[in-house]
């Protein structure tokens, strides 16, 4: 499905993000010509964008990461012969601190967290307007994980009604047994916060945020987006 704001392309101007943020270079993969097309000429409407390379297929989207520079990916989960699951992971290969969205049209909740576990940066509808997809490639750059209630209700639900009890107990026991200073920062994690905002809102330095977080990651077992994910689910976000 097209973004609402394609029936708008004339209204479409200005960025939602602030005028110092960084212009972005973009890559961008989707099988679907109409979708594919239509969103790239609404991307290359902002200013804070710079679409560096557009790809029908995870295939050719690795061609031309590996031939431009690029700040930030932006891939439909379901792609033909190379999915958006198996391109991510390529990407993190060449290039292993590479920032990566993921695109969904479909109630596929176990592809969610898969590509969450595999180092996806946040998921988007294809619901989703060319604005809120700005705003998420900006958040994400800055160090947030990105997930729009959609894909949010949908891992939830899955974490309820799949046969996940047990490791959901082993994660939530790892929470419990965390030092007090590092159960501070998960809580913050829950709520997608980045280093910088963590720093801020409990008067550490940077620096020592960031040794915290990789602390916090490391004794959960889990990347960021799985953390903001299975704190929520268990309540242990507040």
């Amino acid at each position: 499905m097209v973004s609402k704001s394609l029936n708008n392309t004339d209204k479409l101007q200005t960025d939602s993000v602030a005028p110092e943020a960084n212009v972005l270079r973009v890559i961008f993969a989707d099988d679907s010509r109409m979708y594919r097309e239509q969103q790239s000429d609404l991307l290359r409407r902002f200013s804070s964008i710079e679409l560096v390379g557009v790809a029908s297929s995870g295939i050719k989207l690795l061609n031309i990461a590996q031939s431009v520079q690029w700040d930030v990916a932006l891939l439909d989960i379901a792609m033909p012969t190379l999915d958006g699951i198996e391109t991510l992971k390529r990407l993190l290969e060449i290039r292993p601190e590479a920032i990566v969205l993921m695109l969904t049209a479909f109630e596929r909740p176990h592809t969610l967290r898969e590509a969450l576990a595999a180092g996806a940066k946040g998921f988007l509808t294809k619901e989703t307007s060319t604005e809120e997809i700005v705003s998420a490639l900006h958040n994400a750059y800055n160090g947030k994980t990105v997930l729009n209630q959609r894909p949010t209700d949908m891992l939830l639900n899955y974490y309820i009604q799949s046969n996940q009890t047990r490791v959901d107990e082993d994660f939530a026991k790892r929470v419990k047994s965390l030092p007090d200073r590092l159960y501070r920062i998960a809580q913050y994690l829950a709520k997608s916060y980045t280093n910088r905002e963590i720093a801020r809102a409990t008067g550490l330095s940077e620096h020592t945020v960031g040794s915290y977080v990789r602390d916090t990651i490391n004794l959960l077992e889990a990347r960021r987006g799985e953390i903001a994910v299975k704190m929520q689910e268990l309540n242990l976000g507040d």
